[in-house]
């Protein structure tokens, strides 16, 4: 598959107005049926997760799937989330000062509960905390297990 014919999918489906469960279809039978294999093709479908279609869960299973299979066993080190692999990605969830989506913060969830070892930084985005700040509350606070006190509950 040629990095041109995932682009002008991708642009055909910007076009479109909307990620329908057809192009999720011809994404992964068609486009990449061996999964992503490099940043250029990553950058393909993180640029159409950027741009805030409308989309169902077929997308968001594709996008997440797809992306944690590339970003942890493609890139080295395997099984784990590297902090250039951390850089790059966090390089694209923050581009051109844009928040990150849903489904970026849910490739981050998958990555982190199966990566042996993830950046901070993609546990905050995940938690939906700034990962380029410092998180207002520990991540303790955030899944609800102290108060505001900092007691356990």
């Amino acid at each position: 598959m040629s990095i041109e014919a995932l682009r002008g999918a991708v642009d055909a489906i910007r076009a479109g107005g909307r990620v329908t469960e057809d192009d999720v279809r011809r994404l992964r039978r068609d486009l990449l049926p061996d999964g992503v294999t490099s940043r250029l093709q990553a950058d393909c479908l993180l640029e159409l997760e950027a741009a805030g279609l409308p989309h169902g869960a077929a997308w968001t299973m594709f996008f997440v799937e797809t992306l944690a299979d590339f970003l942890l066993f493609c890139e080295r080190p395997n099984g784990a989330i590297s902090a250039s692999s951390a850089e790059w990605l966090l390089g694209r969830a923050y581009s051109e000062g844009r928040s990150p989506t849903r489904g970026m913060r849910a490739l981050c969830i998958e990555l982190v509960r199966v990566a042996s070892e993830a950046d901070p930084r993609i546990v905050a985005l995940g938690l939906g905390h700034a990962a380029w700040a410092r998180p207002r509350h520990s991540a303790a606070h955030t899944l609800g297990w102290l108060d505001r006190s900092g007691v356990g509950v």
